[in-house]
């Protein structure tokens, strides 16, 4: 008995002299980097902490890559003291740069023949970019739990899901669900989808995962900036983030397997996606196109979207985000009026997953070779809000690797409605769009009625009027077809 109290007594002082080795192995490799990488403050912190906060700051420490966090605070130095200044030149696009599919296109049956074909073969996917909270809705659980639509109160996740459902039932398919999270919607996203039976999509159709995340800095010092005691503040990478991602979850493998050959990629704040549309892959496929993007004409200058240019000198058509554009360029007008840079980026590609591994791993060998962004925002840092960098990349920032980009301008009217910081400007979009298509299909109602309509009753005026008789009467002050 004493003998085996001693092999228990040996093996917990054993143990305890390998963890403390190793912590110290731990804390001097940390003391040299942090020290080497300006982190003085950073390194005086960890050798104040208790052994708990030791613990989980070293472990937060690790996933940290200290000399790339260095070139970011150089580079966000240089950016200011450039003025802002814009770091090449752009033009407008012109006629030949975009193609215009107006709301008759989508249903020329004869004329999307090949989009319609591709679906049926089971060759595009969806991937649903879902890591953001309702932060700036004081909604603090992941945006795509919101309700939304203005009569049953649908959440985004319910009207992309029932979307998608017509999508198949339409073309007698199946579509496949890349659900990209974060770590502060992850858990909250597969409970909620869970509790709902996911919308009567099945489980195994499927595939979430999460997306990177980046620590904040300060934008004086480039210090690390801590969430508490222990933890470093991380936020998102942002949606550039979706091709490493995809590489470590293993959905890139999953989607191979299956058979996928382009996907279909959207943001979970806007309801109107036309998603998987027969016309939009009708014309990626015919053009040939690595990368195709969904452009609307902008509603102001500064609105908050990408802005699709041609970049000089090399040509190529790329998008300057809201925050990175100049006013002097987003206030151009022309002689009529208006705005010179009119091409808005609604954040809906259609990509060609070849083109998509050949960027990832481009990615994976040098993590600058897609530009990062360095927006100043309000992080919160021992449960204050401090200014601080949260350095991000943007999907749209691999469009000028793209050798035959398509731009596709739609009426934004049908496909663009975002959940930023407000619900009534999106459930007000909603209820006018269908209202005019009623009317567009000469039914008649109160003019001051609340219109709801599913997609699984339709997704477009056209589709809505073969599902309703021409002279129908509505006197309902609110009506819901579904």
């Amino acid at each position: 008995m004493f003998f085996c109290h001693e092999l228990i007594l040996s093996s917990f002082i054993y143990k305890s002299l390998m963890k403390e080795t190793s912590e110290t192995i731990l804390m001097e490799k940390f003391r040299n980097i942090l020290l080497n990488t300006s982190q003085k403050k950073l390194w005086e912190h960890l050798q104040k902490l208790s052994d708990k906060n030791r613990q989980t700051l070293l472990t937060d420490l690790s996933r940290v890559n200290f000399p790339l966090m260095q070139t970011f605070f150089q580079k966000y130095q240089e950016s200011q003291k450039n003025n802002g200044r814009f770091p090449f030149q752009i033009s407008p696009l012109t006629a030949q740069d975009f193609y215009s599919l107006s709301p008759e296109d989508t249903e020329n049956r004869e004329e999307n023949m090949e989009g319609e074909k591709y679906l049926q073969q089971g060759k595009l996917a969806l991937i649903l970019l879902a890591g953001g909270v309702g932060s700036r809705l004081n909604y603090f659980a992941p945006k795509g739990t919101f309700p939304i639509t203005p009569l049953t109160q649908k959440t985004l996740f319910e009207i992309h899901f029932e979307k998608i459902r017509r999508v198949q039932q339409k073309y007698a398919t199946t579509l496949r669900i890349y659900l990209m999270t974060s770590r502060a919607t992850d858990e909250d996203t597969r409970s909620y989808l869970s509790q709902n039976n996911y919308f009567g999509i099945p489980q195994e159709q499927i595939f979430i995962f999460q997306q990177g995340e980046m620590p904040a800095f300060s934008p004086t010092s480039g210090e690390l900036l801590l969430q508490d005691e222990g933890h470093l503040c991380f936020g998102p990478d942002g949606h550039g983030g979706l091709l490493p991602a995809l590489h470590h979850s293993g959905a890139y493998t999953d989607m191979e397997h299956h058979g996928i050959k382009s996907v279909f990629t959207f943001h979970v704040d806007n309801p109107l996606v036309p998603i998987a549309a027969p016309e939009i892959l009708t014309s990626h496929l015919n053009t040939g196109s690595e990368m195709t993007l969904l452009a609307v004409k902008k509603n102001t200058a500064q609105e908050r979207v990408g802005n699709i240019v041609r970049r000089k000198p090399d040509n190529k058509i790329s998008i300057v985000e809201y925050l990175d554009f100049p006013d002097s360029f987003a206030e151009m007008r022309d002689e009529t009026g208006r705005l010179t840079f009119w091409a808005g980026s609604v954040g809906i590609h259609v990509l060609e997953l070849s083109f998509m591994r050949q960027i990832t791993q481009k990615i994976l060998n040098d993590p600058q070779s897609i530009p990062w962004h360095f927006p100043l925002r309000k992080i919160n840092s021992y449960g204050q809000k401090v200014d601080g960098i949260k350095p991000e990349r943007f999907i749209f920032d691999i469009l000028p690797y793209a050798q035959s980009p398509l731009v596709l301008e739609m009426e934004r009217e049908e496909i663009f409605t975002t959940l930023k910081d407000d619900p009534v400007p999106v459930t007000t979009h909603l209820c006018q769009l269908y209202k005019k298509w009623l009317r567009a299909a000469n039914i008649i109602f109160p003019p001051d009625a609340l219109v709801e309509i599913a997609p699984s009753f339709a997704t477009s005026m056209n589709e809505l009027k073969t599902r309703l008789s021409p002279g129908t009467v509505f006197t309902e002050k609110e009506i819901l077809l579904q």
